[in-house]
């Protein structure tokens, strides 16, 4: 068999803004305007989703000299309607910005010399409701007139998303819902510090339904609504709900839940046990600590047990066989490899194969080709030296050999830096791993579970374009 044919290639805010409250000595040249950057998904705020956001100026005596002023993008700058100018003796002023509007967020900001807050903010209940609030802060004059003050904005919530996965063949798991239970839910926000002041006397369940099954498969399923529609929430160290001290949660523990239904694989109903209903929560206590700015991934394994009943539906009972366990992995949110595409025209110059057992512990034969015509031959003259590829955000991988061109590859889902493949049969399981600090390398995982074997295959790519 030739090993390289299914080689495939991979590649994988700052703002701007200005308003007015105070008139003093103006420069009658050039507007207040900003430049911006930021990323995203559904729910997150980037620099491509971003059209509006809300500025205040303090001067160099404290007093507003603009307060809460939309500022909104006009090809690459945002500007403001009315236009606010520069004062015209050069001195600097102070910028205070974020998004989404009041409104939106759901809490009252106040901008003065004496206060910089976000006061009494909590998420929407419903995650798919919640808001991606960003901010910056900067100081400009005149001198920045002509290309714009750079604003860089900054996620100030945790991204949460929930995964789930079952390896056990003998049971069914059928999932509808998500619950992130009771982590705090109201704080006060300093624009100038960036830290969040936390109410620990108000708690709240965040969940997410749909109608649709997710069948849990071997792999980290997303059980959220869709692909990126994550919660929102403030950053804080969650206390987890002890289960076995606290059956219905007195103290109000932290914990995640999920609306599913158990069955055998002959079809006999596990969970809920009750005939008046079809599905029903499922809990796992977590005590993770959320910071701003950063991406949690809570992927729960089913594998050998289905936790127990959540304590809002009354005490708490063993589900079955062994409590869940999860992985949390933790990513920057504004990591550039899992969330923009790497784009471009590269050449592989080397690739070096492993084989392993099945087991993936022992090297049963190992090769490197490192030149053109080697590449070439192993893929029966197929010239794989050139490829254009693009890591893209959506589920979908696709990679193209010429310009103008795009081959569907398959289905595919994040999980870190890997994009697990989807082969359709079940007959092969493959992930691809990059290192977001070396994105010419990509590691490409085959398990090959009718030839009792492991490939590694290491691709390594010079970017030409």
């Amino acid at each position: 068999m030739k090993r390289f044919a299914i080689l495939i290639g991979l590649a994988a805010l700052a703002f701007t803004s200005c308003e007015k409250d105070q008139i003093k000595d103006v420069n009658r040249g050039h507007a207040i305007d900003f430049r911006v950057a930021a990323q995203s998904r559904a729910a997150e705020t980037t620099t491509e989703s971003l059209t509006t956001f809300y500025v205040t100026a303090l001067d160099q005596d404290g007093s507003n000299y603009f307060t809460d002023v939309a500022f909104t993008k006009i090809e690459e700058y945002f500007s403001s309607s009315p236009s606010y100018f520069w004062p015209g003796d050069g001195s600097s002023l102070d910028f205070y910005a974020y998004a989404p509007s009041t409104v939106s967020l759901g809490a009252d900001v106040t901008i003065d010399s004496d206060t910089q807050t976000l006061s009494e903010f909590s998420p929407a209940a419903e995650i798919s409701e919640q808001k991606d609030f960003v901010s910056a802060t900067a100081t400009g004059s005149k001198a920045d007139q002509n290309d714009g003050v750079a604003l860089t904005f900054n996620h100030q919530l945790a991204q949460i998303e929930v995964k789930a996965r079952n390896a056990n063949e003998g049971y069914i798991y059928k999932v509808r819902g998500v619950r992130i239970a009771q982590p705090i839910s109201k704080a006060d926000f300093d624009f100038t510090t960036s830290q969040w002041s936390l109410d620990p006397s108000s708690k709240a369940v965040y969940q997410v339904q749909y109608d649709n099954d997710i069948i849990l498969e071997t792999y980290g399923q997303c059980i959220m609504r869709e692909e990126g529609d994550n919660a929102m929430l403030i950053p804080q160290q969650l206390a987890p709900w002890d289960y076995e001290g606290d059956k219905t949660n007195m103290e109000k523990g932290a914990y995640i839940s999920v609306y599913a239904q158990v069955t055998t694989k002959s079809g006999s109903r596990i969970y809920p046990k009750s005939a008046e209903m079809d599905y029903a929560w499922m809990a796992v206590p977590i005590d993770t600590k959320w910071e701003a700015g950063y991406k949690y991934v809570y992927t729960l394994d089913f594998t050998n047990g289905a936790g127990h009943s959540d304590p809002i539906d009354g005490p708490a009972d063993e589900i079955l066989g062994d409590p869940i366990s999860f992985l949390v992995q933790v990513t920057p949110w504004n990591d550039k490899q899992m969330h923009d595409p790497i784009v471009g025209i590269w050449h592989i110059n080397k690739v070096h194969f492993k084989k392993f057992d099945i087991d993936g512990t022992t090297v049963l034969e190992e090769w490197t080709m490192d030149s053109k015509e080697e590449i070439e031959d192993e893929n029966n003259g197929l010239p794989y030296v050139y490829h254009e590829f693009e890591f893209i955000n959506s589920t979908d991988f696709y990679y193209r050999e010429a310009p103008d061109t795009q081959q569907f590859l398959m289905n595919t889902t994040l999980d870190g830096n890997k994009r697990v493949l989807d082969m359709g049969d079940g007959s092969v399981l493959a992930y691809l791993e990059f290192d977001p600090s070396e994105p010419e390398a990509l590691t490409m995982v085959i398990k090959n579970i009718y030839s009792d074997c492991t490939e590694e295959i290491h691709l390594y790519y010079e970017k030409t374009k």
